[in-house]
């Protein structure tokens, strides 16, 4: 099957968003809303803290700031100052005023290491196969943390994918710890923070990486599928990437064509038999499944004709036969009478489709502009397992790329990869209160990516720095590194 592959074009699917008329933009409708008015998600402009150590207001507190390399001046008398006042070493809200925020490099081998010294019983982290577990936990998750690094290292390279891979089988209460806290789902600021709770705190960090590269390929977003009505939808897309994360991509395709956040957003429930919409159809081909270049404009109206008929009814995607288009159509080389599952098969199955996942996957978890030889082995999984994602992501792993020097370190973290990271790394104890506004400050807010393609830093990670961005994130990782080391905590 593999040497019927056509060659891919990494160049083309990254210009793939400028080959077509989009079908979403944020100015698509009426101030980028949709069809909701009224019901619009307000992002807070500033992030709130707890209270201090001592009891003092929150407002009195502000994170330590990263000065200019400069030799200390000596203090009077020989006397240093007395350290300011800090926050609690275990309990963090993470988040200061605008524009004080952020988290930096400097501390992404830091955290790892300030975490496990002085720990008792922690197996020895400078063994020969801690950097490429380290690595691994990098990559196939946000990092390791002071509570599951000694397993990790203890089950050794191997057992360290095995474990990453076979993650049904490790037990998480994480639901119930989550509800513990009765977060507001009815808005946007308590929709982040229920997402990246679970990305700091789950013992299963491959299904929370893999939901979030799903969320990066099939997008929608609170912009235009929001308020008190799109909310939960978006929970309930969230919910079904994470349950199908590594199963069969066709299931996975099939159900996200009939995802009402996805109806929504991509305008499925208003297509019908007599006014077909050709927004998910276009979508499905060149960004879900074959990648530009792969289809003709002809099958984007005959693909659309075959998905018509589905709606939103009771937060379900649903059926209805009469508003479905019944005539003949010619999709991809065939022709016949059609419907969602006719097309869902054809575009999987396709030849170029192999590639277009190895090469999304591959740019997000190991590294970018990959090589023919690095997405192969990708592309032939997916064909001789009939499809299967977890094939895929095992042979990923599995890829002796994927632990060479050339891949190490050589992706820049998007901001939910570098704090949540950091968080994890440092064994922070926090409710993200005030996280929203900090991801909006580096540039990335889950559930909101900034159009149907995606983030670009997913496919080439510069995107995620910027001058602002870059500070964002020093400043913050000071902040933390500070919290976790109790600098500022002690009188």
């Amino acid at each position: 099957m593999s040497s019927d592959h056509p060659p891919y074009d990494p160049q083309a699917d990254a210009t793939a968003t400028q080959s077509s008329d989009r079908a979403i933009r944020r100015a698509s409708s009426p101030g980028g809303r949709g069809q909701w008015p009224g019901d619009v998600p307000t992002l807070p402009p500033t992030v709130h803290l707890a209270s201090g150590p001592s009891g003092e207001p929150s407002s009195s507190w502000q994170p330590p700031t990263i000065a200019a390399p400069a030799a200390s001046p000596p203090h009077p008398g020989g006397t240093p100052p007395q350290p300011q006042r800090g926050v609690s070493r275990r309990n963090l809200l993470i988040g200061v005023g605008a524009g004080a925020v952020g988290v930096g490099a400097a501390a992404a081998g830091l955290t790892f290491f300030l975490s496990m010294r002085g720990a008792a019983g922690i197996p020895n982290v400078f063994a020969s196969d801690a950097g490429q577990i380290s690595h691994l936990l990098r990559r196939a998750g946000f990092g390791p943390s002071p509570a599951d690094i000694g397993d990790y290292l203890s089950a050794g390279v191997s057992g360290t994918i095995d474990r990453l891979l076979d993650y049904t089988d490790i037990h998480d209460d994480l639901d119930q710890k989550i509800a513990a806290l009765n977060l507001d789902l009815s808005t946007a600021d308590g929709l982040v923070r229920w997402w990246v709770l679970r990305m700091i705190y789950s013992r299963r960090p491959l299904e929370e990486k893999l939901t979030l590269f799903w969320h990066g390929v099939l997008t929608s977003s609170i912009t235009k599928v929001g308020g008190k009505r799109g909310f939960p939808l978006m929970v309930q897309q969230n919910n079904l990437l994470r349950q199908k994360a590594m199963g069969r991509f066709d299931d996975l395709v099939a159900a996200i064509s009939t995802d009402p956040a996805m109806l929504h957003w991509l305008d499925g429930n208003r297509s019908t038999g007599r006014s077909p919409n050709e927004n998910y159809a276009r979508e499905l081909m060149e960004l879900f499944t074959m990648g530009v270049g792969n289809y003709t404009q002809d099958d984007v109206h005959q693909g659309a004709l075959a998905l018509t008929g589905w709606a939103i009814q009771g937060g379900k995607g649903v059926f209805i036969p009469a508003r479905h288009f019944n005539g003949s159509v010619t999709f991809l080389g065939h022709t016949g009478q059609m419907g969602l599952s006719e097309v869902v098969k054809l575009v999987c199955a396709h030849p170029a489709t192999g590639k277009h996942l190895a090469y999304r996957m591959w740019s997000f978890f190991v590294a970018e502009n990959p090589s023919d030889a690095d997405l192969k082995p990708l592309a032939d999984a997916y064909y001789r397992s009939n499809h299967s994602i977890r094939a895929m992501v095992e042979a990923m792993l599995k890829s002796p790329a994927l632990l060479s020097p050339q891949t190490y370190r050589s992706r820049v973290k998007s901001p939910l990869e570098f704090a949540v990271g950091a968080v994890r790394g440092l064994g922070l104890s926090t409710d993200a209160k005030g996280l929203t506004a900090l991801l909006a400050a580096m540039g990335q807010i889950p559930f909101d990516p900034p159009d149907v393609s995606g983030w670009p830093g997913d496919t080439l990670s510069a995107a995620w720095v910027s001058t602002g961005s870059w500070i964002t994130r020093v400043n913050l990782i000071n902040s933390l590194v500070a919290a976790a080391s109790g600098i500022g905590s002690r009188q």
